[in-house]
């Protein structure tokens, strides 16, 4: 009998062993698998690994702190009067200096690139009028339409072109007495006429004109240019090419001229 409960006493030691094996693989793996396990991040965490908008700002700011090239400055429009004489009482029969000064300043205008180029010119009151106080100015009307013309377009600059008629040969500038602005830039426009042409300077002259008056032309700089006498030039100012080579002249002078408005 005693070998048998040694037998019985063999198994169940041999089944509590298994028992506790078991219940200690248990418990290890438990344990094992809560440390391996990944914990939930903090809410925190998840908001910074998460991606968000601000990574683009990030990328758009850097492109928009690229240095780039500042654009250039927009040249103002510079708005120049154009008044051609409208006049055909200036000499013989033969003599048209209407047309004259209408070709010159037609082809100065189509040269002058960089500013903006008015006409006033007024051949509806007849071909004829006077500037001068000596002692009234004639053919009001006319001036009136072509004042009116160039204050409508807030020109910068007001330029008649004109032919003397019985003056000695030579280019002519006309302002108004007391106009230092007007007679800066008359100046410089008798001056580079004379260089291009050959004619001899005349000068400038300060005097008071019907167009010029400032309480009718509104015009910053106003001034007349008596190109050529029609005696003394005339073989020059009837030839085509000498005329282009006078609105060329004019053209590189107004393509220059700064806004004064």
């Amino acid at each position: 009998m005693k070998w048998k409960r040694a037998i019985s006493a063999i198994l169940l030691l041999a089944v509590a062993s298994a028992v506790l094996g078991i219940a200690l693989n248990l418990a290890m793996h438990k344990s094992g698998g809560e440390e391996g396990a990944e914990k939930p991040a903090p809410a925190q965490d998840i908001a910074e690994h998460e991606p968000s908008s601000k990574t683009y700002d990030i990328n758009h700011e850097a492109d928009n702190n690229e240095q780039k090239p500042e654009p250039k400055p927009e040249r103002k429009q510079v708005t120049v009067a154009w008044q051609p004489s409208h006049q055909d009482d200036t000499g013989d029969a033969s003599w048209h200096e209407y047309e004259v000064c209408n070709d010159i300043v037609e082809r100065a205008m189509a040269l002058s690139v960089e500013v903006n180029n008015v006409k006033c010119w007024d051949i509806s009151h007849g071909l004829t009028g006077t500037n001068r106080y000596n002692p009234q100015p004639t053919n009001t009307p006319a001036f009136d339409v072509e004042i009116a013309a160039a204050n409508q377009a807030r020109a910068d600059y007001f330029i008649s072109v004109h032919n003397d008629g019985g003056a000695p040969s030579g280019i002519l500038g006309l302002c108004m007495p007391g106009d230092s602005l007007s007679r800066t830039y008359l100046e410089q426009a008798v001056a580079s006429l004379c260089a291009s042409t050959g004619l001899p300077n005349r000068g400038i002259w300060e005097v008071r004109l019907y167009s010029l008056e400032p309480d009718k032309n509104s015009c910053p700089v106003r001034f007349i240019l008596e190109i050529g006498d029609n005696v003394k030039d005339r073989d020059k100012l009837m030839d085509p090419g000498f005329r282009q080579l006078v609105a060329r002249t004019l053209a590189d002078f107004v393509n220059k001229l700064p806004p004064q408005r």
